[in-house]
């Protein structure tokens, strides 16, 4: 497994214009006993936060290219980066 690099702060910048900002992390990820109906809510819930958010671009580009495996990023799930990415 490859080590991730430090982002550079003009990398992480967008997060602090991100409508996710100060909300619970819970509403974005997933604990290990969510399944069903209960998390694909949770899940809708964190993609109608997103749905608004004005740097929605830049978190999706970033959760593809780190090969984000956890949680909504970009209005997306794991599985939905996954098929960006093949």
């Amino acid at each position: 497994m490859r080590a991730r690099r430090a982002p550079r702060p003009d990398e992480w910048e967008w997060r602090l214009r991100a409508r996710c900002r100060g909300l619970p992390t819970e509403i974005f990820f997933a604990s290990e006993a969510e399944k069903g109906r209960r998390k694909a809510a949770r899940e809708e819930l964190a993609k109608r936060i997103c749905r608004d958010c004005l740097v929605r671009p830049e978190c999706l580009a970033y959760a593809v290219r780190s090969g984000e495996a956890y949680g909504i990023w970009g209005e997306t799930t794991p599985r939905e980066r996954n098929r960006i990415r093949s």
